[in-house]
């Protein structure tokens, strides 16, 4: 179906249902979750087959189970764990709740399953854990695509009030896999989809669509001053309605894919979002979902300053438990980034770092140090945001030098597992780290003498 929303030609793969998840199932979900509290291994093995059942249950909810887990007949006793029905395709389950990494023989072995069945078995993989890129990522290597991935934070989003059907979900997939390539499909951007649908058919009555048809999906740059004038024009639930739809959106109109199939300006978004200010009643009580959904799973996108100028000196309006729970992404986040070469969110988590720092927990504090600290002794051939924001650390005493020192004896020591030889050691050392003289005060002859007396020390301890 295709429809016009709000000035965009939108293909709508499926329009969800009425249904909601069921408050027992939701209570079910939120009972396996608390065995995490127990230390009753015991019991955590039990919890995979409670977890299979449930989702066997949701399923039959759903009207799209056809059979229940159980073992083929071929005498080689393989375990299915449930098959259902969606678009005329019958789809195999493999339900997993495991607390450690699943390797990706797990996948494979999955994958084997459907392919000795009939031709035109697909298989949906539903993991509690949340699953790493490589292995999402491996669905596709060197094979034709056969498995829809439903993971980690899509579990927590599924098992919510009012979110769609997980089989409603599995159909717009099975659609969308059809004709594009993409391997993974967030149950968050399935949300965002229906919640925009659903604010395209409500807002005509208070101008809201209108605004965002004439103002935000055009094709051409409208004025900040335009769009400001027409903006004040509005009452407050159409303001309430465009921000909600915008920001749902945003992501989407930035995406590289989306961008090269569609003609309107993302300019128009931009200038929207600049024109309203933090104060601004239209973003009350979204916080939680822009610090715990939107800015973790897209950072480089909601992690933008026309947005973050918003949000950030909203913060202490969450919860300390909220805070808590986006301060840990927050540092993951760095980490993977910085890990994986992907400099520009590593650059946007250093900017929101650095407005946020002194509102952070001091545990938080210190995972970022140790952070920026590896940051400020790699070598970078241009200045980025985070490396700068490492030398502020180090500069202005975030960082002190003997907080550095620490750090750097704990990385001789460390240094110290594989090389027994002294001079290998500071080799190693000096190699990684003597860009960091400065910070102590010291020029490289004098952090040289310094650490290899150290290491002498080490050496003779160990």
């Amino acid at each position: 179906m295709k429809l016009n929303c709000l000035g965009v030609d939108l293909i709508v793969l499926f329009v969800a249902t009425t249904r909601a998840m069921k408050q027992r199932f939701i209570d079910r979900f939120a009972r396996l979750n608390d065995i995490d509290r127990v230390d009753d291994q015991a019991l955590k093995v039990q919890r995979g087959i409670k977890f299979e059942e449930l989702i066997n249950d949701v399923f039959t909810e759903e009207q799209t189970l056809i059979k229940r887990g159980y073992h083929t007949k071929d005498g080689s006793s393989e375990q299915v764990d449930g098959a259902i029905e969606i678009w005329n395709r019958v789809l195999l389950l493999e339900v997993k709740w495991v607390s450690s990494n699943l390797a990706a023989s797990d996948l494979f072995a999955f994958i084997g399953k459907i392919e000795n069945k009939f031709q035109g078995t697909l298989g949906v993989f539903i993991s509690r854990k949340q699953l790493s890129e490589n292995f999402i990522a491996a669905l596709s290597r060197g094979r034709r695509q056969s498995v829809i991935v439903f993971h980690g934070k899509d579990l927590d989003l599924l098992f919510q009030p009012n979110n769609p059907p997980l089989s409603d979900y599995l159909l717009h997939c099975l659609k969308l896999f059809s004709f594009d390539n993409v391997v993974h499909y967030p149950f968050q951007d399935y949300i965002d989809t229906i919640n925009a649908q659903k604010v395209s058919e409500t807002s005509g009555q208070n101008g809201a669509g209108a605004f965002i048809s004439e103002y935000l999906n055009k094709s051409v740059d409208l004025s900040a001053e335009e769009i400001s004038e027409a903006y004040d024009t509005l009452g407050k639930q159409a303001k309430e309605e465009v921000f909600q739809y915008a920001m749902a959106y945003y992501r989407i109109v930035l995406a590289p894919h989306y961008s090269k199939r569609h003609t309107f300006a993302p300019h128009n978004y931009q200038n929207y979002f600049r024109l309203l200010d933090a104060t601004d009643a239209e973003i009350d009580n979204t916080e939680a979902d822009y610090f715990l959904d939107r800015l973790p799973t897209h950072v480089s996108i909601y992690g933008r300053p026309e947005l973050t100028r918003l949000y950030l000196p909203r913060y202490e309006k969450l919860s300390i438990a909220d805070r808590e729970r986006f301060e840990q992404v927050l540092v993951k986040k760095l980490a993977e980034a910085y890990t994986l070469n992907d400099f520009t969110a590593v650059d946007t988590i250093s900017a929101i770092a650095d407005k946020l720092w002194f509102q952070l927990r001091n545990d938080t504090i210190d995972k970022l140090k140790d952070q920026y600290m590896h940051i400020a002794s790699a070598s970078f051939g241009v200045e980025r945001t985070f490396n700068i924001f490492a030398d502020k650390l180090l500069k202005d005493g975030r960082i002190s030098s003997s907080e550095l020192e620490d750090w750097l004896l704990d990385r001789l020591f460390r240094y110290s597992d594989a090389f027994s030889d002294k001079a290998d050691l500071m080799y190693q050392f000096m190699l990684s780290f003597s860009n960091l003289h400065t910070y102590m005060g010291m020029d490289v002859e004098t952090f040289r003498t310094y650490f290899t007396d150290r290491a002498s020390d080490i050496i003779t301890i160990t």
